[in-house]
């Protein structure tokens, strides 16, 4: 009989992070060659809380955290690369460190997911169901046929959206 073990991961700068039903271990190799390795026990929200591991709440609890997780993660690895910046800082980057101290890079991606989850809302479903209620109005009554149209907007967006980056 095999024991059951519950381990996912995700790819850091230089590295991987783990995260097991104890913890959360993160190994980055550093630019002399060396490997560190952390480790934090960490309990998930869902079992903190029993309300958090309520079906349909759970998910969003756990997307929300493996989020927070992952973003800690690479800024723990990308700790050990930041490069020597030769340039001056400008007004805006000056005010914002002065306004905000050493909250500052919370703050920016902060402002950065909500900014990328708002397009990503906009671009995959706002605009094609829009479109598709265009297609509506042209008198295409049929909703699998409007269902379909919907979803080739979206690929095609989606398509277009990696051709870029």
């Amino acid at each position: 009989m095999s024991k059951r073990t519950s381990v996912g991961g995700q790819a850091v700068i230089e590295g991987v992070m783990m995260r097991g039903s104890k913890g959360v271990a993160t190994a980055v190799r550093k630019s002399d060659g060396e490997i560190e390795i952390d480790f934090k026990e960490c309990i998930p929200l869902t079992k903190k809380n029993k309300v958090f591991s309520l079906p349909i709440i759970r998910g969003f609890i756990t997307l929300i955290d493996s989020l927070i997780l992952g973003v800690k993660t690479l800024n723990y690895s990308a700790s050990f690369f930041e490069e020597e910046e030769d340039e001056k800082p400008s007004k805006i980057d000056l005010w914002i460190e002065d306004r905000f101290k050493d909250k500052t890079n919370d703050i920016i991606m902060g402002v950065s997911l909500v900014f990328s989850l708002a397009l990503s809302i906009l671009l995959f479903f706002i605009i094609p169901t829009f479109a598709a209620n265009g297609f509506k109005k042209m008198s295409i009554e049929n909703t699998i046929v409007l269902n379909i149209l919907e979803g080739i907007i979206r690929v095609a967006i989606f398509l277009i959206y990696i051709s870029y980056k």
